[in-house]
């Protein structure tokens, strides 16, 4: 609106030339952020993995484990780290299923649950132990949520672009 109150309509080729540069920024943002909280989360499982494996290789020597000898048994503390990395990679599969409806559904609960049971299963050894001192074992598995949250901004984002094209106005500028 300019100072006068006139408005300013813009036509429908300039309408359509700022929606394709949203479109476009978009892309680029997907691309990014899905690709960043993907390799975070491919990071973060592989370290739950090898944690897993050198825990039942030689049981109680990294110091995070070594808190629960008393009160977990090394085969429990192994599902849990396999299960907190299956968490992780859940969620960051979740930001490549794409639009493939059951496959996407299916990631999101697995993400969910493991997600939710792997942390109520470390906040529990952490106050049958009583030391809150790896408080992040806690924290782990939602990262998997936290791809979760990230999906659903890509996805709505791209959802508001769509309706932005759909109710643009006809109007030829003299």
């Amino acid at each position: 609106m300019d100072p006068s109150g006139n408005l300013d309509y813009l036509d429908t080729q300039e309408q359509e030339e700022i929606i394709a540069s949203l479109e476009r920024s978009n892309a680029v943002q997907n691309r990014v952020w899905r690709g960043v909280f993907s390799l975070l989360g491919a990071g973060l499982a592989l370290f739950f993995l090898r944690s897993a494996a050198l825990q039942a290789r030689a049981p109680w020597e990294r110091q995070y484990h070594a808190h629960f000898a008393g009160v977990l048994s090394q085969g429990t503390t192994v599902v849990a780290d396999v299960s907190t990395a299956g968490a992780i990679l859940c969620g960051g599969l979740v930001l490549h299923a794409g639009s493939r409806a059951v496959l996407h559904r299916a990631l999101v609960a697995a993400t969910l649950l493991l997600s939710l049971a792997t942390a109520a299963f470390w906040l529990g050894a952490l106050r049958t132990v009583g030391s809150w001192r790896n408080f992040w074992l806690t924290m782990s598995p939602l990262f998997g949520i936290l791809c979760l949250y990230v999906d659903h901004s890509l996805q709505s984002t791209t959802l508001q672009i769509n309706r932005l094209r759909a109710s643009k106005y006809r109007f030829k500028k003299a």
